[in-house]
């Protein structure tokens, strides 16, 4: 399966989940290691205008293709979720389900809808997985957003 990440070039090829590890996300707390990607690239780019403020755009990021080799990924009911999963600032309640995934260790990914288009899919990487060893970029491209999406901030 291949999934997307865009990152700033100074971290583009760390998959450690050392971002969520230092701010937490919707789906983890603080100090707990999960990778977040995206199933398709133009979701990867959602995700990533709707995280970040003030970043000068002249630097360009970087566009990952991840390569997870793993049948290990639960795909929760969408009613199995937090009635409130979608709001912002993330609950409580969505962070203890992926804090919950984390913790178990069954599954490599946690596949999630997308609260900025439910209908594409996040996949949350567990990085420690014993699965996960080969999860591999096969593509790392600059990529620039083109300025008529870039967010007036």
């Amino acid at each position: 399966m291949l999934v997307y990440r865009i990152a700033h070039p100074d971290y583009a090829v760390d998959l450690t989940g050392e971002g969520s590890f230092l701010f937490g996300g919707r789906w983890n707390y603080k100090g707990e290691r999960m990778l977040y990607t995206a199933t398709n690239a133009s979701l990867a780019l959602l995700e990533t205008l709707a995280h970040i403020s003030n970043y000068p755009f002249q630097i360009p990021l970087r566009l990952l293709t991840i390569e997870v080799v793993t049948d290990q990924i639960f795909i929760p009911k969408i009613n199995d979720l937090p009635a409130n999963w979608k709001e912002y600032p993330s609950p409580w309640q969505a962070k203890e389900v992926g804090s919950q995934f984390l913790k178990e260790g069954r599954f490599a990914g946690l596949k999630v809808p997308s609260v900025l288009m439910p209908k594409d899919h996040n996949l949350l990487i567990h990085p420690g997985h014993s699965s996960i060893k080969s999860l591999r970029i096969v593509e790392n491209e600059e990529f620039s957003p083109e300025k008529r999406i870039v967010p007036v901030l």
